[in-house]
């Protein structure tokens, strides 16, 4: 299996988990930072997003290549479109 198939795969298996369980959504909020901030109170929010910023840190762009959701969806509307781009100079 090609590394482009197991990043696809990583990724849309991370979509599907973001939209089956709904708590997942709770996890990436900015608004429940910024409450829990203004409430004195480390949310869990704070530690998914300082990971993700120690682990860009030390990994690059590793979660966004294969395990952001949001990159999930953007792969699966790059399956339906698949156009090749033309050129417009003449």
């Amino acid at each position: 299996m090609d590394r482009q198939r197991l990043r696809r795969g990583a990724l849309f298996g991370s979509f599907a988990l973001f939209q089956a369980f709904k708590v997942f959504h709770l996890f990436f909020s900015p608004v429940l930072l910024l409450v829990a901030s203004a409430a004195g109170v480390a949310g869990g929010t704070l530690v998914v997003y300082g990971s993700l910023l120690v682990s860009s840190l030390v990994f690059g762009r590793a979660f966004c290549g294969w395990l952001c959701p949001g990159c999930g969806v953007q792969e699966l509307v790059a399956l339906r479109v698949r156009r090749p781009v033309r050129s417009r100079r003449a």
